[in-house]
């Protein structure tokens, strides 16, 4: 029997015998065994205060939430919460491992310039996320270090991105040289790819040596012969590869809302295990309920909580877990109020989340926003309410926070995408 089947057989068996769910295993003598990122772009901006920001309805104003008209704040550990979708499962086994920031001023109402800003630190477009920062540092030499789900994923040259559109070609991809209608044959003997490969590179070789290339000639070309070079690593990946019919289904959360989130998941994470990825941005529509709000956003929010649960339980299984680093985040958040429509608008303050098993930052809430969700000032020493040295909280401050915490920040590649935000905040003390 070939290793894939035979594997494949184990996987099912264990969830047969009531073991859970199975995943398989395998790890490259050369693998890369260093720090894990995932982001979560949660597209359309989610309401933080029906999630990690709650807010109460005040008398005399416009009601903020109508959960809040027969419900009350709940809290988890140090995590209040409010008692909406599936946040409470969420938050009673995540608390130890969860960092909230709250009162993150976006500066804007523009979802183009609030994914700018959340996820490269900077309004203006150009800078790299922070997978990318990441995978040019740890994983330049990894066939796919920076996978992407979509949303932003601007590299700025430092490292190219894999996409995660189309998991269900990736295998052929990789295994270029066996018939897709019969797995059993090949089209060329190994001793000819072989071949073919060296007359390749040396091809390349030569290319990349002619002084009349442009920059961006040249820079594709060193692409293409990084690629060439690692291309061998990627037989692990083939083998741990779900079929098409075992990758996680596109789920349909509201009418018009499909999600593909776990599935982005479910890859990123088995590039984690064989050592080939090690930064990855997955992706979510369907939060901008400009109308019937609550009927969209709490089937939503509850995806989300269930995909960061199965993002979890999977990196446990796949023996990840202990180097994962989860940032999730949105382009800003929804008004406290509803409007005509029974929907929320744009609103610039929102939150940022990061997860980490047994961080010592868990179990903490940083940033503060009044009554009316508006952003207080903290002291960015002391993290603490403070109306005379304070200031707001903006996303290039969490950005340089991530930067110092993933042990990139005073690398050649971080520093030619300086941010300025003023004094510096340390989140993850």
């Amino acid at each position: 029997m070939k290793r894939r089947a035979l594997l494949k057989l184990a996987t099912w068996s264990a969830i047969g015998a009531g073991l859970g769910p199975a995943f398989k295993t395998y790890a490259a003598d050369d693998a890369y065994t260093g720090p894990l990122f995932i982001t979560v772009q949660v597209s359309g901006g989610w309401d933080v205060t029906s999630f990690c920001d709650p807010k109460a309805n005040q008398p005399g104003e416009s009601i903020i939430n109508n959960w809040a008209t027969t419900g009350e704040i709940q809290q988890a550990g140090n995590i209040p919460y409010a008692p909406f979708a599936a946040n409470q499962a969420f938050f009673e086994k995540y608390y130890n491992d969860t960092l909230i920031i709250n009162g993150v001023d976006a500066q804007t109402n523009s979802h183009s310039a609030g994914v700018t800003h959340n996820w490269s630190g900077r309004l203006s477009q150009g800078y790299p996320t922070l997978t990318a920062l990441a995978a040019s540092v740890y994983g330049p030499q990894l066939p796919m270090g920076y996978v992407s789900g979509g949303g932003y994923q601007e590299t700025a040259h430092l490292v190219r991105y894999t996409s995660l559109s189309d998991p269900e070609g990736l295998r052929e991809l990789i295994n270029g040289n066996i018939t897709t209608w019969n797995a059993a044959n090949s089209y060329r003997f190994q001793s000819d790819l072989d071949r073919i490969k060296q007359y390749q590179l040396a091809r390349l070789q030569a290319m990349l040596l002619r002084e009349d290339l442009t920059p961006r000639q040249r820079n594709g070309i060193s692409t293409y012969y990084e690629a060439r070079l690692s291309r061998d690593q990627l037989s692990g990946l083939a083998e741990l590869l779900p079929d098409n019919d075992e990758l996680q289904p596109r789920q349909q959360v509201t009418a018009t809302t499909r999600s593909t989130l776990m599935r982005q998941a479910q890859v990123a994470l088995i590039g984690f295990q064989a050592g080939v990825s090690m930064a990855a941005d997955i992706h979510v529509n369907g939060f901008d309920t400009h109308s019937d709000h609550d009927a969209d956003h709490e089937p939503m929010l509850e995806h989300l909580t269930e995909s960061l649960d199965y993002v979890w339980t999977m990196a446990e299984e796949l023996g990840v877990a202990d180097r994962l680093t989860v940032f999730v985040g949105s382009d800003f958040a929804r008004t406290p109020r509803y409007n005509s429509s029974d929907g929320k608008d744009h609103w610039p303050i929102g939150s940022a989340m990061f997860m980490q098993k047994g961080a010592s930052w868990g179990n903490r809430v940083i940033g503060v926003t009044d009554e009316g969700h508006n952003a207080i000032n903290v002291n960015p020493a002391t993290l603490t309410v403070d109306d005379v040295n304070g200031r707001r909280i903006y996303p290039g401050d969490i950005q340089r926070a991530m930067r110092v915490a993933a042990g990139i920040d005073s690398h050649a590649n971080t520093l030619a995408f300086p941010i300025n935000t003023g004094d510096y905040m340390d989140f993850f003390l």
